[in-house]
């Protein structure tokens, strides 16, 4: 995908949320959707990704310094050069953070294999963090980093922001934001209204609390039988996401969650067809319950071989490399000692992956 053609507009966007995979196996409708869109993935595969609020600062400082000028290069080359820059930073980060795989980070994808459901997070509960929220505001959204016009070949001028102006990022999860990146000249169009009529609420991961709840505690049923019945609610879950589009606030001023190629399916009604779209994507790139199991080995579209479908669990332990030797037999000991605890901590983690969502919408 490039900019070919003079007069092609190249939106750039910057998506800073919480995020997860709901869909592998695209239609043709959602691929053609996906077309001409440029996604830089920092998880880069079936993963989480990890970064701070001071991260999160230096990502758009750092885009808006690379793309709020007028280009002499196409995107993708600035694309291409930030993802190997910030690659190697970003592997050590990881590998002395986790237990992570670290191969296939700051990716890029011209053809985009997945759809994901990209959110915010539940507003803050207790005073403490309310008060913190107010001193220090979170930074999520998918923010509007640059807009460029080709106008001959190598030239790229750039629309937004104005040329000399102060850096700018509209933030498309504000209603407000949405509707004066839709109103800027050259598109001159309204906020697109039937996302209002497309919102429904954000499909819970438990799709019944109190079924999940009994089948857990039936002291009657067997495993295989109690696997099968829980499985049977990942499966109507699953279902209920595929029909699910964006979720917009009961005051319709944010959107609280947002299927990627639904929002992209938006902005291009605003910019028209004759465009490319950027996508630098930081949000964590997880399979969930949400996707259904048979978009599984879809998933090697994404993620490199050799891979294993496994869902997240809570909790992990970090690797220790340390190469001293004495504490080889230590550490085998403890491993022992600890095998039960384990199982018992394994199992309480597997009830939170329930839990999660009801206080975390993603």
């Amino acid at each position: 995908m490039d900019c070919d053609e003079v007069d092609s507009i190249i939106p750039t966007f910057a998506i800073i949320t919480h995020g997860s995979i709901i869909e592998a196996n695209l239609s043709p409708e959602k691929q053609d959707i996906l077309k001409n869109v440029r996604l830089f993935s920092l998880a880069g595969d079936v993963q989480e990704s990890h970064h701070s609020l001071d991260d999160e600062n230096t990502f758009l400082q750092n885009l808006n310094d690379l793309f709020q000028m007028d280009l002499d290069v196409p995107t993708a080359d600035i694309i291409e050069r930030y993802s190997n820059n910030i690659r190697p930073v970003y592997q050590h980060k990881i590998q002395s953070m986790t237990n992570m795989n670290s191969k296939n980070v700051c990716r890029i994808f011209d053809n985009i294999p997945i759809d994901k459901m990209l959110g915010r997070e539940a507003p803050a509960s207790g005073l403490f963090y309310k008060m913190m929220e107010c001193i220090i505001p979170p930074i999520i959204g998918v923010f509007l980093i640059s807009i460029h016009k080709k106008i001959s070949d190598n030239q790229f001028k750039l629309i937004y922001p104005l040329a000399g102006g102060p850096p700018s990022n509209l933030n498309l999860f504000n209603i407000k934001d949405f509707t004066t990146f839709a109103n800027m000249s050259p598109f001159n169009k309204p906020f697109p209204a039937k996302l209002f009529d497309l919102s429904t609420p954000i499909p819970s991961r438990i799709v019944d609390p109190t079924k999940i709840e009994m089948v857990e505690q039936n002291k009657s049923i067997t495993n295989e039988e109690r696997n099968v019945m829980l499985q049977q609610q990942r499966d109507e879950l699953a279902q209920i996401t595929l029909l699910w589009d964006v979720t917009i606030s009961a005051d319709r001023k944010y959107i609280n969650a947002i299927r990627m190629s639904t929002l992209v399916k938006a902005i291009k009604d605003i910019i028209g067809t004759n465009s490319k779209i950027n996508l630098l994507d930081y949000s964590c790139t997880n399979q969930t319950l949400r996707m259904p199991r048979s978009h599984e080995p879809y998933l090697r579209k994404f993620s490199s071989p050799p891979f294993k479908y496994i869902l997240p669990k809570w909790g992990g332990k970090y690797t220790n490399k340390s190469k001293n030797r004495r504490h080889v037999k230590s550490k085998k000991n403890k491993k022992s000692k600890n095998k039960n605890k384990n199982k018992r901590r394994t199992k309480r983690n597997s009830k939170k992956l329930y839990m999660h969502d009801r206080n975390y919408p993603i």
